[in-house]
Order: structure tokens, then sequence, then C-alpha cells
């Protein structure tokens, strides 16, 4: 089981499902709204000065459903080349 952190720019949300929904995948998520925080693409602090935030999706799936998710992030990625969209994979091994 793997599990897919995507954080992305707010401006891109739409997109984002539209290419999960084109990849089939990324059906059952959480997703955190407003989140804050200062990465490549610089900050994203929803206040005055740094008007821009974040969402983060964390998605469970299986290694198959993982690839698909990676490779419509990718393509989203080339769309929005200057957007902050990032996805980081971890393994899980034990789910209670």
């Amino acid at each position: 089981m793997k599990r897919i952190d995507i954080i992305i720019n707010r401006a891109v949300d739409e997109d984002l499902l539209s290419m999960l929904k084109k990849y089939d995948v990324g059906k059952f998520f959480t997703k955190f709204i407003n989140v804050n925080g200062v990465g490549t693409s610089g900050p994203h602090m929803n206040d005055e000065t740094w008007p821009e935030v974040n969402i983060v999706y964390v998605i469970y799936c299986n290694d198959e459903e993982a690839n698909k998710i990676k490779t419509a992030v990718h393509e989203l990625k080339e769309y929005f080349k200057d957007e902050g969209i990032k996805l980081f994979e971890s393994i899980i091994t034990d789910v209670i």
C-alpha cells in the first residue's frame, strides 16, 4: 500500500481533480484546505504579503493507482510549470 501526498497551489485545485478523473484514480482522499507553508515555489501564507495558499491531498492506494496518480500529477506539472505542485510517496507497511 502507498500513501500519496499532493501539495498544490489552490489555483490548480480543480485542474488536479480533473486530471485524477481523467486517469480514473484518486476517488478516495482526504483534503486539507488553506494550508500555509514555504517550499521551493516560495511562501504561501494566505496573508497580505504572501497571499497564496496551498491544498494538501492525502491518498492511500495500491501500487498501480499510485503510478497512475504520479503520471497525472506529472502531466499537470507540465502544463502549470510555474505553480507549486509537489507529490510525495510513502510505502505503508501496517494498517490497523
